[in-house]
């Protein structure tokens, strides 16, 4: 359980939902409860959930480094689930220096030097 208390204490989360120790981790479920409820929680976890989700607004609104998303960053190299999701291909060997060794550069029988050859 992740219980919701006043002081680190005496529970794992702050009434924010926010967890004590982590900064920026949020709990929004039947986990977070102060203490184990005798009927169908349904609604009470909504709220919950949604008075959390405001709190995770709030924070993301107020760490500018979050709020703005930054660009993918370009792929240099393939990824190894690209070679894995087309059989008969593997991923290219480099050395050290960043160049690609002589097996390597040989064309796949896809035709791609480049990807996964």
């Amino acid at each position: 359980t992740c219980r919701m208390a006043a002081s680190p204490k005496l529970g794992a989360v702050k009434p924010s939902g926010e967890t004590w120790e982590v900064s920026g981790l949020f709990v929004a479920d039947t986990s977070a409860f102060p203490t184990a409820s005798g009927v169908n929680p349904m609604w009470t976890c909504a709220a919950l959930a949604h008075r959390v989700a405001q709190q995770v607004k709030q924070h993301l609104g107020a760490t500018p480094e979050l709020a703005t998303p930054t660009p993918p960053r370009k792929r240099i190299a393939p990824c190894a689930a690209d070679c894995a999701s087309e059989p008969g291909r593997r991923a290219p060997q480099h050395r050290a220096d960043g160049s690609k060794s002589a097996s390597s550069s040989r064309k796949s029988s896809l035709g791609s030097s480049d990807a996964c050859a």
